[in-house]
């Protein structure tokens, strides 16, 4: 049923519109009415009717002027003007304003059933277009945002060659990209929550939705830049912010600790958040990205509902074995690779734990948990992964279940030192001379898509500690640098007349000629045609 309003200044027409046919036989209901132009157009916002029969002629807001204020608040509706007046003026100012019809008073009711199915055929116009265009914004929003996530998941998983390549795309997105540090989270959603999603009456893309809403909600409130995309039951997100030193901001656990509460609450489901640490480079955030995604492999030893990350600990431990253990002093011994002074912090931590009455499995295993974390921690701060000793991050952690005494997971603990010690000691040798190595690789495959995975697999060092190293040794980014060769290289080859810009372009590297003539303008302040007049 279409609704409607009827307007004039007279009681007794109002009434008989009303009255002189059976509106709902032809897909109408009066809604309302109203006895001048001001009172009509307070009604128009509040019922919002599809149709409105109205007389020309009434004081202070006339027919005419209620029809011009009504489209501009609700162009949904369709006037049809009544009046007693011939005057051409009339006529012609109510069809100028989008009037359906003007009838003469007295109108009659074959007339009014004539109009409305000139009405009932425009609006059914009307919707179909309107329809039409949601669908199209539907999908064009819906296209849009599959982009955007599927530029999101490329550079997670670093297919993205270089960082002018992310920045120019996410400037499409008109997603800026402008604070110094980078930081991941990966959502989980536990796979026992399905039966209460159902009781709930939620399905999986229901609930994701709401997760995303109340993540961004509680990272807006904190002020913290911040992007979220959903692949399956894993919801990521991506922050950039300003921060100083080398530990991610606590306001980044706070937030992921609240809206944890907030989720738990109010969608009933059990939820584990993974975070990653602090990279200072946005082609690093894979590493991120995977140091948030193997912190969820936690929840084996945590269980559900926690933020986790490589230093997290269970609640209920031992009070004075906590205070006791110094986890800055076992993370320096670490990091000047001190065997002798981690075997010693270990010693004497465990031969506290022997003095205790009941020291319960809790603190063992806290103990346990909490040094194997510093020493994850300072195997990535070194740019190794626990691969490289042959070993996966959960074997670490799962250790102790296999181990029948606290000796033997003091044992344990210092096999574990000495091997990352061993490995790091290699590794150093490695690191001294991968700048160079890299350069050369950068040199060797410049007409390739060069991406911080292959170079960082090549010189046998995590990217994120990559990145850091090369700026370290360089004082310049590395994608800068690639940039800088690819661009160098092209103005030689520009020498070469014979030679196409875009070839010149995929022999730096550059598949795409606008994307190659948009970087050498940017570098060099000019296109690449006008640079080759000047050569």
């Amino acid at each position: 049923m279409y609704s409607v309003l009827i307007v004039d200044d007279e009681k007794y027409v109002r009434l008989w519109i009303k009255n002189c046919i059976n509106w709902s036989e032809y897909g109408f209901k009066i809604s309302g009415e109203a006895a001048n132009g001001f009172e009509a157009l307070q009604k128009i916002k509040e019922i919002k009717p599809r149709l409105v029969i109205s007389d020309m002629d009434m004081p202070e807001l006339d027919g005419s002027e209620l029809i011009e204020n009504a489209n501009k608040i609700y162009p949904d509706t369709l006037f049809i003007i009544l009046s007693g007046y011939k005057e051409f003026e009339y006529m012609r100012s109510a069809v100028k304003n989008n009037a359906v019809d003007y009838l003469l008073k007295p109108v009659k009711a074959e007339e009014i059933i004539s109009v409305l199915k000139v009405v009932t055929n425009k609006l059914e116009i009307m919707d179909k277009k309107k329809e039409e265009s949601r669908k199209i914004k539907i999908i064009t929003r819906e296209n849009f945002d599959l982009h955007k996530e599927k530029l999101f998941s490329s550079l997670l998983n670093g297919q993205i060659a270089n960082s002018q390549e992310v920045c120019d795309k996410l400037g499409k997105f008109d997603i800026q990209i402008d604070r110094e540090f980078f930081s991941v989270i990966s959502l989980n959603i536990d796979e026992d929550c399905q039966n209460r999603r159902a009781e709930n009456n939620m399905d999986t893309d229901r609930c994701v939705f709401s997760i995303i809403n109340i993540l961004e909600e509680s990272f807006s409130q904190a002020g913290i830049q911040s992007y979220f995309i959903n692949e399956k039951d894993e919801v990521i997100g991506i922050f950039n912010f300003d921060a100083h030193g080398e530990e991610l901001p606590q306001s980044i656990l706070n937030v992921c600790k609240d809206a944890l509460d907030k989720i738990i609450k109010l969608l009933n489901i059990n939820v584990s958040i993974g975070v990653g640490s602090i990279v200072n480079d946005i082609m690093c955030i894979e590493a991120s990205y995977k140091e948030a995604k193997k912190s969820l492999e936690l929840r084996l030893l945590y269980g559900s509902n926690h933020v986790l990350t490589f230093l997290s600990t269970p609640e209920n431990a031992h009070v004075e074995i906590l205070d006791f253990l110094s986890d800055s002093c076992f993370m320096n011994a670490m990091a000047s690779l001190n065997y002798e002074g981690c075997k010693e912090i270990i010693t004497k931590t465990f031969d506290r734990i022997k003095e205790l009455d009941m020291p319960g499995i809790d603190t063992i295993k806290m103990i346990y948990y909490r040094l194997i974390s510093i020493i994850l921690k300072v195997i990535y701060d070194k740019g190794i992964v626990p691969s490289c000793m042959n070993i996966e991050e959960i074997e670490m952690f799962t250790a102790i279940s296999s181990l029948s005494s606290i000796d033997h997971i003091k044992e344990k603990l210092l096999y574990y030192v000495q091997k990352v010690i061993n490995t790091v000691s290699t590794k150093q040798n490695i690191t001294n001379s991968a700048v160079e190595k890299a350069k050369a690789y950068i040199i060797k495959h410049l007409h390739e898509d060069i991406s911080l995975t292959s170079i960082s697999k090549h010189v046998h060092i995590t990217p994120n500690y990559f990145c850091t190293l090369f700026k370290a040794e360089t004082n310049q980014k590395l994608f800068d640098y690639i940039i800088y060769l690819r661009i160098e290289k092209a103005k030689i080859l520009m020498k070469d007349e014979r030679l196409k810009t875009y070839k010149i372009g995929e022999m730096v590297g550059y598949k795409e000629p606008k994307y190659f003539c948009r970087v050498f303008k940017k570098i060099t302040g000019r296109s690449p045609s006008n640079f080759r007049k000047n050569c």
